[in-house]
């Protein structure tokens, strides 16, 4: 389902960019980049899809210019939301 996403955004012209994350972020929601979700042998919270300083994400803006944009973690292929606010860009892209 996400990549059909990506391949929509792309096709509809959708600013991308390349980005470094700034800040760590703990996703609030399902889609957001880094969501929390319970892991099966412990109550503790896991962060499947880690949003750490450091990250380099290929992004797509929002083309309202919301705060959050829609990315792909280069190193792992993770997917989903994050604020605008936590990524420096690196590159203009297509």
């Amino acid at each position: 389902m996400w990549r059909l996403l990506l391949l929509a955004l792309t096709l509809f012209g959708i600013a991308e960019y390349r980005v470094r994350t700034l800040y760590p972020y703990d996703g609030q929601r399902a889609e957001d980049l880094c969501a929390l979700s319970p892991q099966l042998s412990s109550l503790l919270l896991t962060c499947f899809a880690a949003f750490v300083e450091n990250l380099v994400i290929t992004a797509y803006a929002s083309r309202s210019g919301a705060d959050w944009w829609y990315g792909t973690v280069i190193s792992n292929g993770k997917t989903g939301f994050f604020p605008k606010a936590y990524v420096q860009t690196l590159e203009a892209g297509k």
